[in-house]
């Protein structure tokens, strides 16, 4: 909920996405800027006095954009987007590219799949969980920046989730070696049987090498909900902010 609300959402939506009666809804977004006083003052009404001033909003890395529509709730609310949503999404290109660039030997034969705006899915091969914690340590330290909002510095964690289907995913606790690796046998053992009670196929070769699929996600949205097709056994590795 709090994603939503930093972001103002209102009574309406909060009632028909959390499933609970109107009043309540009401009720907890009218709380929340006095639970967190800093996100009102500190966050909307700045961002709408950069608006109501010259229309324009630069996210964290510099970028520069200018509110052209008609000055409105729903101009501020989606001005109130911009910084988080466009910063995420450089910081995870930019950690997209050092990933790519990495040639070092546990990190030489990764494939990068594809990049979801604010998540990454890599496929590695499965079989080394010394060298998938590698991969795992590796790729949060390329996803790591330190970054600065009104004199204040601070780093976007990385969160990681592990699993053989994008909709079926188990936490992993850690983002180093020494963290991940004791934890690996028990956290597989129980993707697999997450793939199996969601009832996923998979497409296996014998001439084929067992794969992992790997997949980061800076997603704030919570978990993706879409399936991949596999071929032989694959995980995918989603990290979360």
């Amino acid at each position: 909920s709090n994603h939503g609300l930093n972001y103002k959402m209102g009574a309406h939506r909060a009632s028909e996405e959390w499933e609970i009666e109107l009043d309540e809804a009401r009720r907890i977004v009218d709380a929340y800027p006095e639970i967190y006083p800093g996100v009102r003052v500190g966050f909307w009404e700045w961002v709408e006095s950069c608006i109501r001033k010259d229309r324009t909003l630069f996210d964290l890395f510099g970028r520069k954009r200018v509110f052209l529509g008609e000055m409105s709730d729903d101009l501020i609310k989606e001005a109130l987007d911009y910084i988080p949503q466009s910063t995420i999404a450089r910081l995870t290109a930019e950690g997209m590219c050092k990933i790519y660039e990495d040639r070092r030997p546990h990190m030489a034969d990764i494939e990068l799949l594809n990049n979801t705006h604010d998540g990454l899915l890599i496929q590695v091969p499965l079989g080394d969980n010394e060298r998938l914690a590698q991969v795992m340590e590796t790729c949060a330290q390329h996803l790591d920046q330190e970054l600065c909002f009104k004199e204040r510095r601070f780093h976007v964690k990385t969160n990681f989730k592990i699993g053989f289907d994008w909709g079926a995913m188990v936490d992993v606790e850690g983002t180093t070696v020494a963290e991940i690796v004791p934890k690996l046998p028990a956290l597989l053992e129980e993707a697999k049987k997450q793939r199996i009670a969601m009832g996923i196929h998979e497409y296996s070769s014998p001439d084929i090498d067992l794969d992992i699929v790997f997949g980061l996600s800076v997603n704030r949205f919570g978990q993706a909900r879409y399936h991949l097709p596999l071929m032989t056994n694959k995980l995918i590795i989603n990290t979360e902010t």
